[in-house]
């Protein structure tokens, strides 16, 4: 880890290769390498909410989430993991050698 690095990261799967890593980042130096794991969840609203809001939650009033994709075109992005695509951009910064 490096002062440009600082993530966790939790992967859950099963044994039909079905899998979900939630990457909880703090700072990262390249946010993603492929078109589909270029997915972010802001949850900063959220904590937000819990911290200031002496109100409950109702169908009115509740926090929101934000889905964003750092790919650039989160449509793109969404398509390309629909249909099992791998596109990136600058390959030469992937570390480890990416796809080889």
């Amino acid at each position: 880890v490096t002062e440009a690095d600082k993530w966790s990261l939790i992967a859950l799967g099963n044994n039909r290769a079905k899998s979900v890593e939630l990457k909880f980042v703090d700072m990262m130096k390249r946010k993603y390498e492929f078109s589909v794991d270029s997915f972010h969840i802001i949850l900063d609203t959220l904590f937000l909410f819990y911290e200031a809001s002496k109100m409950s939650m109702s169908e009115n009033f509740y926090p929101t989430v934000v889905g964003e994709s750092v790919y650039g075109d989160f449509n793109e992005a969404l398509y390309h993991l629909e249909n099992r695509l791998i596109d990136t951009r600058h390959p030469e910064q992937i570390r480890g050698g990416g796809l080889l």
